[in-house]
């Protein structure tokens, strides 16, 4: 089951990407069969470079989406204020164990 899990993982396409993994890292969507073996022509070594630039394509669409995931999170939060010794807080005790 892991086996069939890991592959439905690996087809399916991310939202923050647009691709899926296994198409990230392969270039292509994967067959039920036996994959392919190693090549020694041209075409590999364009592979490569095609991989690389997909691969930093995603790189750049990953951070760019953490940058705008951060940039939400602190658009929604606002600056504690500043306490000092001696300053007077209300404290809500409704999920505090106290005795008595």
């Amino acid at each position: 089951w892991l086996k069939i899990a890991q592959f439905s993982y690996n087809i399916k396409q991310s939202s923050a990407t647009g691709k899926a993994p296994f198409e990230i890292t392969r270039l292509y969507f994967p067959r039920m069969g036996v994959e392919p073996g190693k090549s020694k022509n041209e075409a590999a070594g364009n592979m490569v470079k095609d991989m690389k630039s997909v691969l930093d394509e995603t790189h750049k669409a990953l951070f760019k989406t953490v940058e705008q995931m951060e940039d939400k999170a602190e658009r929604r939060h606002s600056k504690a204020p500043n306490y000092k010794v001696s300053n007077l807080v209300w404290l809500d005790t409704d999920h505090l164990k106290l005795n008595d």
